[in-house]
């Protein structure tokens, strides 16, 4: 068995991920900021290290004897400024990287996200070109394309071993970004479809990213190379809020409102608001009903092949374990 260490091991994924390496006989590190995040990891076997990215000082103790590092650690568009997001996401990673190598970790798994291939329309594989570009996500993902240059460069220069796991909107118990978006849907009960709902949308349940997390870990060949998650069956926004009125039983009614139309209405008002409401334009950014007309999947053949990943938790059972009667819903 492996000695792992756990950044943001008190956030939704870092907490499934080290209760998993437990549950199979790793020794795990859960590295966390605060003493007070340690009652958040949940895992009495796990040994809680206080780390904090943006001071390398404190990442040499937390990494010695290390084999494996599974960097979960980061700082969202939600709760941080571009400057601290930067500062998290890019010089963090950095000192992270250089602990490693200092420390002799043998290989670095880095969470990045899907939204690094930018607001893609058609299902990008690994090889895709990378697009910061993102009309809600200000300068994430371009942190996270600048983390993932960080790693790979270690593995290139230093012979770090670095896999990059990319992530489609990840769901599941407990508050997190996409639970809450799903969260936000279920309470609605009229909903605004542009375009009548059709565009496609990739999810993944956490329990999935974290089996995805562990594969790139322990797989000999995965070093040097990015893979996509998701559950493998995208679906419509409108198969989805369906699919969220069965399993909470709320009904849904929808305003289907044309989507090219949309777009152009908004080009106008956004060209006119930006000259006499600057504060208010963003509402009427085109940008916007392009998102919503465009398919967010991911291609996810090359983790399937090279790791032998299966997605289990189908959009159903996760909804259900997520948002249905009596699902956990504690921080």
């Amino acid at each position: 068995m492996s000695i792992y260490a756990v950044t943001g091991a008190a956030g939704f994924v870092g907490r499934h991920l080290v209760a998993s390496l437990i549950a199979k006989g790793h020794g795990v590190r859960a590295m966390v900021r605060r003493q007070s995040d340690a009652a958040r990891v949940n895992a009495p076997a796990a040994t809680i290290v206080i780390a904090d990215l943006t001071n390398s000082a404190t990442l040499q103790h937390a990494l010695a004897g290390v084999e494996i590092v599974c960097h979960c650690a980061a700082k969202l568009p939600a709760n941080g400024t571009p400057e601290e997001i930067w500062a998290a996401n890019v010089q963090g990673t950095a000192n992270l990287v250089n602990a490693c190598v200092a420390a002799g970790v043998r290989r670095i798994v880095f969470l990045s996200t899907d939204s690094v291939y930018g607001d893609a329309e058609h299902p990008p594989n690994e090889d895709s070109p990378l697009d910061p570009a993102h009309v809600y996500e200000g300068n994430y993902p371009l942190s996270k394309i600048e983390g993932e240059k960080l790693v790979f460069e270690a593995w290139r220069k230093h012979g770090l071993e670095a896999v990059v796991i990319r992530p489609s909107l990840i769901y599941g118990p407990n508050p997190a970004d996409g639970t809450d978006y799903l969260a936000r849907w279920a309470e609605k009960s009229v909903h605004l479809l542009i375009g009548a709902g059709q565009c496609r949308i990739s999810l993944a349940f956490v329990t999935d990213v974290v089996d995805a997390i562990q594969r790139a870990a322990e797989s000999p060949d995965a070093a040097g190379k990015a893979y996509n998650v998701t559950d493998g069956n995208p679906l419509s926004k409108r198969e989805i809020l369906q699919t969220i009125s069965e399993v909470t039983g709320r009904r849904k009614r929808y305003i289907v409102l044309p989507g090219r139309p949309m777009y152009w209405l908004t080009k106008v008002v956004h060209a006119v608001t930006r000259r006499t409401a600057p504060p208010i334009a963003a509402i009427f950014d085109p940008r916007r009903i392009q998102f919503s007309l465009a398919h967010h999947t991911m291609d996810i053949q090359r983790i399937r092949r090279e790791l032998g990943y299966v997605p289990k938790v189908s959009l159903r059972e996760g909804l259900s374990r997520t948002l249905g009667k009596g699902a956990a819903q504690k921080v």
